[in-house]
């Protein structure tokens, strides 16, 4: 009974969504029986039964953005908490001959959260990176911020440095149409 929950993600495999079987007895099994919608405390389940596996990369993703999206409809951040000290994270860093390597991470390793893509590009091949777009890493802030890992973004990670190198090279067309423009602001 207490794997049977009324309504699921799909991506879950532990629990058995009733309403996919019988979804026209929800008075019974909800009011009567007591059975409610899948929780976060599901999801952290399933991830703590999955063994980091190269196959399950896809299955990962998936569950690590139900994840923040239970975070980010309320659900307690307390409940990812069991999630810090087990390699749940898909990571990917070049390995030799080019070919990528996909493993699993927990928060105490060296690795990264590339959160903007010119960062993404300037490191992907020299640290190891989470396996997550751009743009699934801005939705994953709620997760990111309940795991205290905002240490782990690259862009908090990296101090950023411009250096001029080599001569400087004067643009006289530029430098008259700036002169010609604060001539003009002058009067």
């Amino acid at each position: 009974m207490r794997d049977c929950v009324w309504e699921a993600p799909t991506c879950l495999r532990k629990v058995y969504a009733l309403s996919l079987v019988y979804p026209d007895c929800k008075a019974i099994f909800c009011d009567k029986l007591g059975i409610c919608d899948a929780t976060i405390d599901h999801v952290v389940e399933e991830v703590l039964d999955l063994r980091p596996n190269v196959g399950y990369v896809n299955l990962y993703k998936n569950l690590l953005l139900l994840l923040n999206e239970y975070l980010r409809n309320g659900s307690p951040a307390a409940s990812v908490q069991r999630l810090k000290d087990i390699k749940v994270f898909p990571v990917i860093f070049r390995h030799e001959q080019d070919l990528h390597e996909i493993m699993f991470q927990d928060h105490r390793q060296t690795w990264y959260i590339a959160d903007t893509s010119i960062l993404q590009q300037a490191f992907v091949d020299k640290v190891r990176l989470m396996h997550f777009t751009i743009a699934e890493v801005k939705l994953l802030t709620p997760l990111i911020n309940a795991m205290g890992l905002k240490e782990k973004l690259i862009s908090r990670a990296v101090e950023q440095r411009m250096e001029k190198i080599g001569n400087p090279v004067i643009d006289e067309s530029k430098t008259l149409e700036i002169k010609s423009r604060a001539s003009y602001l002058f009067r």
